[in-house]
């Protein structure tokens, strides 16, 4: 079973049953430094990450931006919905009233996660993500807790 372990990447107080230097390495590559994150490791390797950024100002606070990735080996398989049940509540925690995520318009299965937690397509983003010679169009979901 994959474990979702919350974290601070700048404090990184491990879990004994983790390997520090594969948490590190993992977390160094995926997040940004210095946010407090959700990793999600199966037999000992990183394959997952969950992470929100917050507005800057007063006016703003209440919205988190939502960066989420998981191995293509485990999506669809229950635990992309453990990960964001848990940044839910870590978002609740922290007073988030809004999350936002963005995803390519070819993300069915993320898509599909995204509706079945009550996330709605805002809109349709385009050309925002250029990739192997091509820009891509991007839908922007969100979700008010």
């Amino acid at each position: 079973m994959a474990q979702v372990v919350r974290r601070v990447i700048s404090t990184f107080d491990l879990v004994d049953i983790l390997d520090e230097e594969a948490v590190q390495s993992y977390a160094s590559f995926h997040l940004y430094s210095n946010r407090e994150a959700f990793l999600v490791f199966y037999e000992g390797e990183g394959i997952g990450f969950a992470q929100l950024s917050m507005g800057l100002y007063q006016r703003n606070r209440h919205v988190a931006e939502l960066d989420i990735g998981l191995h293509c080996n485990f999506r669809g398989s229950g635990i992309d919905s453990i990960l964001l049940d848990a940044i839910e509540d870590y978002a609740q925690e922290l007073g988030v009233k809004r999350i936002e995520v963005e995803l390519l318009q070819t993300n069915f299965i993320g898509m599909e996660l995204y509706v079945k937690h009550q996330f709605r397509i805002e809109g349709k983003v385009e050309k925002t993500i250029y990739s192997k010679g091509e820009y891509l169009d991007c839908y922007r979901m969100a979700k008010f807790l």
